[in-house]
């Protein structure tokens, strides 16, 4: 999972944290060491653990927002709409 983010350099990673293998945790931390400190690459976390501990933890290792599941599909195709739109600006002002 870890190459393909490398080798694709996706717009948006759509993150769960409990996974079976490898944890949603292990992988921003993962990512953040990938991306360069300039670079925004936007990361919605859709999960079941609704703790204050996983929000806090997820933002502050380079989650751009948070969804419990269940979710409504509507507000996060909302939310993947303006983190898109967010890295498509960022882009366009960072080649200026």
């Amino acid at each position: 999972m870890k190459t393909a983010y490398i080798d694709l350099q996706p717009d948006i990673v759509l993150l769960d944290l409990m996974m079976p293998e490898i944890d949603g945790f292990e992988l921003l931390e993962a990512f953040s060491r990938h991306d360069r400190a300039e670079e925004f690459r936007p990361i919605l976390v859709l999960t079941a653990d609704t703790t204050l501990q996983a929000r806090r933890r997820a933002l502050s290792l380079g989650a751009k927002d948070f969804v419990a599941k269940p979710f409504d599909v509507i507000e996060v195709g909302l939310r993947i709409a303006n983190l898109l739109e967010t890295r498509i600006l960022y882009r366009r002002l960072k080649a200026c």
